[in-house]
């Protein structure tokens, strides 16, 4: 009764084996079948048309693939570009290289798992002054913004996979923002790392160049910031400026609203960024604490930068309304006047700079105190100007007509500066020559005592002379002309 059985199992397990291994076969038949079928469909146009309006909703841009390219769960594709509405945050977007792959076992826990995405070049314009806004309408999204209904819980909510992206990679970053309007600005070339934080992200970016209408460009050395919607929080960031120094700044950003960002610039020489007509007359390193508030670049309004800065190592040539030292002292060395203390407040905003405190002084030779506003290119300033009592004490009328006050070693006087920057007009040296003259009124009387340089017998001449007079005249005509 046993032996037919013995015999039956063999049998019975061949045809099991047979029967695996044919399904084996045709489920990987299927498989690749079902591969096949489905990269041709990613791959197709339909797909890609189908994903454009998907991304073109949630991003609220109209927007276009290239061709993907698949192979098992890598996936690529040559381009992206999107065009934004009025509503996004973007006037255009374009990706190109863009390179990730997709790990299926975390599926099981219901985890999309990206471990890494690689773009090759990413190019943002921000706001919208680089192109004009797509028209809603185009890819259906609304003018105003929708109320969402919530979801309710069911199949898709509870099983859909959530996306789990580990690190976001862009070789070549190339941030716009401002462009045609007074606040242009970039960052280009740059290397930006995204990684995942609680509700958040956290972004570097490394090397590169900064770019911002009306100052020489940085270089960036690095910038930590930290995103969650809307407000971007730098960390921590360095600026090289090429020439010499740097600038390390720190602060927020939101993207709705505001901008409120600290910047402490270290040892950056001024030269280069005076005007072209003005770089040979003052040198020195800045060393500055700034705050930049106002609307962020996104709003049309501009940025107030506010703050105080000093010069060191500095030196000033050639400035007008202090020739007259050089001459009263006699001496070549004041055509270079080193500046011991040189420090101001200003405020920058809406074209207009308005500088407040500003102290400056070469010590035993003159100080400068007061402030001015520059708008456009024409300054208004009020200052007061100190000198020594040994450079004017040879000549009284100095004295009793000009420099009256006596403050901190020096005998001060007021001084209006106003016009254009390349050639303002101020009011000391006319009143110098008044009273230079004067002085050469009391010298023709005999008034004028011990007047250094001045020979007793060219004084006995000229005293109650014509030509004296005109001569003490034409003198100080000379001297500030």
């Amino acid at each position: 009764m046993d032996a037919p059985l013995k015999k039956s199992r063999p049998l019975f397990l061949r045809i099991i084996l047979w029967a695996a291994a044919v399904f084996a076969v045709v489920l990987i038949a299927a498989i690749i079948h079902l591969r096949s079928w489905l990269n041709g469909y990613l791959e197709s146009d339909a797909f890609r048309k189908k994903l454009g309006e998907m991304t073109s909703k949630h991003l609220k841009a109209r927007c276009e693939y290239a061709p993907f390219h698949f192979s098992w769960m890598s996936i690529s594709t040559d381009s992206f570009k999107a065009q934004g509405t009025a509503q996004a945050a973007f006037s255009n977007l374009e990706v190109e290289n863009f390179h990730t792959t997709l790990n299926l076992n975390a599926l099981w826990d219901r985890r999309l798992e990206i471990d890494e995405v690689s773009v090759g070049r990413l190019f943002v314009s921000l706001g919208h002054t680089g192109a004009e806004p797509v028209p809603g309408s185009e890819i259906g999204v609304e003018p105003e913004k929708e109320e969402k209904t919530p979801s309710k819980p069911g199949v898709a909510s509870s099983y859909a996979p959530k996306l789990d992206l580990r690190k976001v990679i862009v070789k070549d970053t190339n941030l716009l923002w401002g462009e045609k309007t007074a606040q242009d600005g970039s960052i280009k070339n740059t290397v930006l790392t995204i990684t995942p934080a609680v509700d958040a992200w956290n972004v570097i970016l490394t090397g590169g160049m900064i770019s911002q209408k009306g100052v020489p460009d940085l270089k960036l050395d690095h910038l930590n910031l930290h995103y969650r919607a809307p407000l971007i929080t730098i960390t921590e960031g360095l600026l090289i400026f090429p020439p010499g120094g740097n600038a390390g700044l720190g602060g927020e950003v939101n993207l709705e609203k505001n901008i409120d960002v600290a910047i402490k610039i270290t040892g950056i020489p001024i030269t280069p960024l005076l005007p072209p007509g003005s770089q040979s007359k003052l040198k020195g390193n800045i060393f500055a604490d700034l705050k930049v508030r106002g609307a962020t670049p996104l709003a049309p309004a501009a940025a107030e930068v506010s703050g105080s800065a000093r010069l060191e190592n500095a030196s000033a040539k050639g400035v007008s309304g202090l020739d007259f030292l050089s001459k009263l002292a006699r001496t070549p060395r004041l055509d270079v006047i080193p500046l011991h203390r040189a420090s101001a407040d200003f405020i920058y905003a809406g074209e207009k700079v308005t500088v407040t405190n500003l102290n400056v002084e070469s010590h035993g030779l003159v100080a400068i105190e007061g402030g001015c506003v520059i708008k456009g290119a024409h300054i208004n300033g009020t200052f007061q100007v100190g000198v020594p009592h040994e450079f004017i004490k040879w000549l009284p009328a100095l004295e009793t007509q000009v420099f009256k006050a006596a403050r901190g070693g020096y005998r001060w006087t007021t001084m209006h500066v106003t016009g254009p920057l390349k050639s303002p007009t101020e009011d000391l040296t006319p009143r110098i020559e008044m009273a230079l003259v004067a002085a050469g009124m009391d010298l023709v009387t005999g008034n004028l005592k011990n007047v250094p340089k001045v020979p007793d017998a060219a004084k006995k001449a000229l005293q109650g002379s014509d030509a004296g007079k005109k001569a003490i005249e034409g003198l100080g005509k000379f001297l500030f002309k």
